[in-house]
This record gives C-alpha cells, structure tokens and sequence, in this order.
C-alpha cells in the first residue's frame, strides 16, 4: 500500500466503521429472520468511528482527492465532537427493540455527517448533505405528513444551495475551496454574481443548521418523530452543517490578496458582507427560539426550539473572523453537544418513567428521580448562559472576541433572550418541584446514569475550568492554508 492510498484509507476509517457496520446489519438481516446482535453491531460500529476518530489527533494536515477532502487539525476535532454525539444517541436512543432497517438507516446518514468534516469542495459539500438527508427522510417515513412537508422544503432549499455553488463554479471555473479562494482573489470577477451566490449557499446552510426566519418547520417535524429521530436532526445534522459551513466561509471568502495581517485575524473578500448576513439569522434565531418558549407545551417542540436558540449562537462565534473566534465556535460546538445531549437524556428518562410529554405532565415530579430532574433543570440553565454554568463561560467567552465587541447591540439583544429563556426555566422549575404531581409514577426501572454522570461532570468541569477545552479547540483551529 503507498502512502497515498495508506493516508487516505487510515483518514475515513470512522466513515468506513460506519459504513461496514451498516453494510454487515443489511447482510444479517436481509432474510426473514431478525438478527439478535443487530444492535450490538450497530453500538461497535459508533464505538470504533469514535476511537479512529480520536487516533487521528497528529495526523498530519494534507489535501485528499485532489483537494476534495481536507485533513486538518480542524477535521480531527469536527470528527471527535461528532461521533461523540453519534455514540450517544447510538447508546442511549436506540437499544436492542430499534428495527434494523432504521439502525442502517441511521449508519448510512451518520456516514454523511462524519464526511462532511473534511469536504472541501462545493459539489462534493451538495453530495454529502444528501447522503445525510435522504436516510433521515426514509426514518421518519411513518409520519407522513411532517415528512412531506419537510421532504418539499429541504428539497427547495437544497436545490437553492445548489445554483448558489453553480453560480459560484461558473464565477471561478473550479469546485474545491482553496482553487474558488484563488480565482476570487486574483481574479476579477462579478461582485453582484457573486453576493447573490453567498447569500444562496448560506440559504441552504441557514436551513440545515435549523435558523430562522429560513427553517420554520422544524418543531413541527420534532414534535411528531422519536427521540433518536429529533437528537439525529436538531443536533447532528446542525453541527456537521455548522463545522462545513465554518470551512467553507474561511477558506472560500479567504482573501489571499492581502499580506497585511495582525497574527490570528484572516482577511476576507471585500466584496461580500457575509458577516451582515449572519448577523441578521443569528439574531432572529436567538430572538424566535428563546420568545417562543413561553407559550410552547410539547416538550420536544421545547427542545427543537432551544436548538434553534443555541444555533444561532454559535453563529455569532464566527463574526469574528480569526483563529480565536473558530476555537471559540469550537468550544461553543463542545458545550451545545453536551447540554443537548443532557436534556434529550433527562426527556428520554422522564417520558419512559413517568409518561411526560407536555409541560403540565411535570407538575410535582420533582419529588421522583430527582437526579434527573435536578440535572434537566441544570443542562437548560446552561444552555441559557446562567451565572456559574458552562454556557455563561461561553458567552463571555464569545462577546469578548474583537469584531464581535464592536457591535454594541448584539450583547444586549442575546442578554434580554437569555432573560427570557432563564424566565421560562424558573417558571419550569417552579412546577417541576411543586408539591402536588398530576402524573402517576409509572417507573419502569432504572437507567444507566453514568451516562448523564458524564454529561454533568463535562459541564460542570468546563464551567470552571474552561482553560484545558479552549487549549484543545485552539488545536482544532487550524484550517490547511489558514494560519
């Protein structure tokens, strides 16, 4: 084996453990007879893309497939943050019960998600979003009517991403990142063409990564589906969404044309306010996802709405246009993964113990399991930037950046969110551990918490130690050409 084909081979390896896994439980199970260790295939295949993942921490940066695929210090941390997320949902919202088409289902999908790390070129980004998309459709095909709906959209919006990446092909003539980068700085071209390819692709970001005013079905989809169906796309579909939208902004708009350059700040493409643009998303996701709590009931709509919110946050991390500001988006990426996976564990626990669904059904059960009510409570303080918590760490640590401080209203406006979002907890909380209970404690045994003893302990680490975690993602920072 060269050391080529070697370098590649050992850079999927996490998509090729996924991959085989759902090639093996399709073999198994293609007769009539359900194999009884589908479920332990599908939770070895998670394990092993998380543990190749990891190996990768020094492998050394280089283009793959002619520039198609980037391994980079940033795609190592991408991969680990995601098939952290992948493993999760694989070891806490699935078990043996899960039908084995939807675990392949799942495979194939989460395939798409790791790939979408590394791609570094416009058509190949449009190919794994699909590969991501389509899997997904087919699992929640048993509720038709969300699905249409959602079907219609993400096929209208994939296909305005798409003439945005063809425009852009035909502005530059090339397809991988660095080469567009290139022709944009060197090149003269249309600068009204080009606006209206940006704002286009970031369309079809702003969709799959859940933001709004572009994506307003997404509760909608949350509060008809699964569990595992709404983790799988309120979280690891935004975030492998977030980290490609992240590359293709500061390698694409990269200007190279320009040396004068203060250590860590990158300059962009002059032509493009693409910050303008995120801003405005930003702020309205923040804004609809925090106000819309207060009259919300159904407890994964909540959820689909708090994703929303966290978002459009994480967005703001990348207005500053540095290194600092990506590890920064990096940290964010961590804690979100984190605080979404607490919450989507303590609704899991909560609905399967005690039949809760809606925000009534919780009145007085703060008496029952209150190790997982005290840590719900907890994860949605910190997803809200409460005082003492990983979040509040985050939000200083995000409204510090320079570029982001500039902006005078934009703190104001995600403190008054926050306000409102930490109203709605106390309001939650207050009913949670009221003295009455309207539900019957239907307990049907225990869980395993050392899974949500993990969770906590991350969130409570980061939210007094946040050195170690902004050292690593400062590691993760580095985009190939991008120093």
């Amino acid at each position: 084996m060269n050391p080529e084909t070697f370098n590649i081979f050992f850079y999927f390896l996490p998509e090729i453990a996924l991959a085989a896994s759902a090639i093996i439980l399709n073999i198994l199970n293609s007769g009539e007879k359900v194999n009884r260790y589908s479920y332990q295939i599908f939770l070895s295949g998670t394990a092993l893309s998380l543990i190749f993942s990891l190996s990768q921490a020094y492998f050394f940066p280089q283009q793959l497939f002619s520039g198609a695929f980037s391994a980079d210090h940033y795609s190592y941390g991408a991969k680990v943050i995601l098939s952290s997320a992948i493993l999760f949902s694989a070891a806490v919202l699935n078990s043996s019960k899960t039908s084995p088409n939807k675990l392949v289902l799942q495979l194939v999908s989460f395939t798409g998600v790791l790939m979408m790390t590394g791609v570094s070129n416009i058509f190949i980004f449009f190919f794994a979003v699909q590969v991501i998309l389509i899997p997904f459709y087919l699992l929640i095909h048993n509720f038709i009517k969300p699905v249409k709906k959602y079907y219609v959209t993400g096929s209208i919006f994939s296909g305005v991403m798409l003439y945005g990446f063809t425009l852009l092909y035909g502005l530059t003539g090339k397809t991988n990142f660095t080469d567009i980068a290139y022709s944009l700085s060197f090149d003269p071209v249309n600068s009204l063409v080009l606006n209206l390819a940006i704002v286009l692709i970031f369309t079809g970001i702003f969709f799959f990564t859940l933001s709004v005013p572009v994506n307003i079905i997404s509760p909608a989809i949350a509060g008809k589906t699964d569990l595992s169906a709404v983790f799988h796309f309120t979280v690891i579909i935004s975030a492998a969404v977030l980290f490609s939208a992240a590359r293709f902004i500061f390698t694409v708009l990269h200007d190279l044309n320009n040396f004068l350059m203060i250590p860590g700040e990158i300059n962009f493409q002059p032509e493009v306010n693409w910050k303008l643009l995120i801003i405005i998303v930003s702020c309205c996701s923040v804004i609809a996802g925090n106000f819309v709590l207060l009259w919300t009931y159904d407890l994964k709509k909540i959820f689909s709405f708090i994703i929303i919110s966290q978002t459009g946050f994480l967005f703001i991390a990348l207005i500053s246009g540095t290194l600092n500001g990506v590890a920064a988006f990096i940290t964010g990426l961590t804690v979100f993964a984190v605080n979404s996976a607490g919450i989507i564990y303590c609704l899991k626990v909560i609905a399967e113990n005690h039949n809760a669904v809606k925000t009534s059904d919780l009145k007085g059960l703060g008496k029952h399991d209150k190790l997982i009510f005290i840590s719900f409570v907890y994860f949605l303080a910190s997803s809200a930037g409460f005082p003492l918590t990983a979040g509040f760490n985050l939000r200083l640590m995000f409204f510090s950046q320079p570029g982001i401080n500039e902006i005078s209203w934009l703190p104001p406006v995600s403190i008054i969110s926050s306000l409102v979002f930490i109203y709605f907890i106390y309001k939650l909380t207050a009913l949670i551990f009221s003295s009455a209970s309207t539900v019957r404690d239907n307990k049907k045994g225990t869980y395993r918490h050392f899974i949500l003893l993990i969770l906590l302990f991350y969130s409570i680490f980061v939210s007094i130690f946040i050195s170690p975690v902004i050292d690593w993602a400062k590691y993760c920072s580095n985009f190939i050409g991008i120093q």
